[in-house]
């Protein structure tokens, strides 16, 4: 995320370090321009495996753990982008693309440069795999392009 946002603020080849300073002084800072959020608030290395029954006991499966908490992240997520104007929404992970789209429920969709594109008259939303080396490696720069291209006013950092 840090490599993207460093390239929509025309730093065309951020450096290692670079990236690691903006992801340690602004990525998803209360005083930034970006809001760093997971659809599910409880970190799961697996999407199918139910890894708390200690901690969450009313959940004995990770289908009923989404199926309760799903709905209402789309909606805390949907008054955010309504309150802040995002124009911008890099969302990751194709397992949680269905509650994405919900997001933007007037949107057109489409693909560009491999990504999934969700688009309205104010927001542009991009869905991408997971933003690791392994999934994106090579293609943050063509991300960032695909931003640039398609929001008017510019993303100033």
């Amino acid at each position: 995320m840090s490599d993207v946002m460093l390239r929509l603020s025309d730093n065309d080849e951020p450096s290692r370090e670079e990236r690691r300073n903006y992801q340690a002084s602004r990525l998803g800072r209360i005083e930034g321009e970006t809001l760093l959020a997971d659809l599910m608030p409880i970190p799961k290395p697996s999407i199918v495996k139910w890894d708390y029954p200690e901690s969450f006991p009313e959940f004995s499966t990770a289908t009923e753990y989404y199926a309760s908490t799903v709905p209402h992240r789309v909606q805390l997520f949907m008054r955010l982008i309504a309150e802040h104007k995002a124009r911008v929404i890099i969302a990751y992970g194709v397992k949680f693309c269905p509650s994405y789209r919900e997001l933007l429920p007037n949107a057109t969709e489409y693909e560009s440069h491999g990504f999934g594109i969700a688009s309205t008259h104010d927001t542009l939303m991009v869905l991408t795999p997971l933003l690791s080396q392994r999934n994106m490696n090579g293609r943050t720069a063509p991300l960032a392009k695909l931003i640039k291209e398609r929001v008017t006013s510019p993303i100033s950092l």
